[in-house]
């Protein structure tokens, strides 16, 4: 594991924007919600630097999911669409 003077500010933001990305990507606004509950667990548990690190995660997916709406004010539609599987009727 690095010590905390080896890894840079810089090294985790990319590593969290990671991370958010692809819990965005599978959870979409879900993402915040379980990051919130990731970073309460390990407060409870003691564990403030895991809990630190939920919460710049959490922080990232934030920033992801925001959007510019239509006078450039930031808005809460969510970026990905699920899927939505077409349903298939045979003819």
């Amino acid at each position: 594991m690095l010590s905390p003077r080896l890894a840079s500010p810089t090294v985790s933001a990319g590593l969290a924007e990671q991370a958010a990305a692809g819990l965005v990507r599978n959870h979409g606004f879900g993402a915040l919600t379980i990051l919130a509950e990731r970073a309460e667990m390990a407060d409870e548990r003691g564990h403030r630097v895991a809990a630190e690190a939920w919460r710049r995660i959490a922080d990232a997916a934030a920033r992801l999911l925001r959007v510019e709406g239509p006078r450039g004010d930031p808005t809460r539609s969510p970026p990905f669409r699920s899927h939505q599987p077409a349903s298939f009727r045979p003819r």
